[in-house]
């Protein structure tokens, strides 16, 4: 992987991230997956109403030359389980 792959990668990731409102709605909330390597991004959909339980969380992260996309669903899921999940994935 070149630096310019991985640059490629957060790039699109943050462009992902800055218009998550456009696709899930007004009210989508993101933190960072790492905030002292500001690598990526846990997005926190608005609450919809729409149907039981709560929004499913999402966490988005450069991958080499790829964007990973984790999301969970079911009642146990919380931002933290996806969080601990998404940092276990291979780099």
């Amino acid at each position: 992987m070149t630096s310019h792959e991985r640059a490629g990668a957060t790039a699109s990731a943050r462009a992902l991230v800055r218009g998550v409102a456009d696709y899930l709605g007004a009210g989508a909330r993101t933190s960072a997956l790492r905030p002292a390597r500001g690598d990526g991004w846990i997005i926190r959909p608005p609450a919809c109403g729409c149907r039981p339980g709560p929004p499913t969380p999402i966490a988005v992260l450069p991958q080499s030359k790829l964007t990973a996309w984790l999301s969970l669903t079911g009642d146990d899921t919380t931002p933290d389980r996806v969080r601990a999940l998404a940092l276990a994935l291979p780099r």
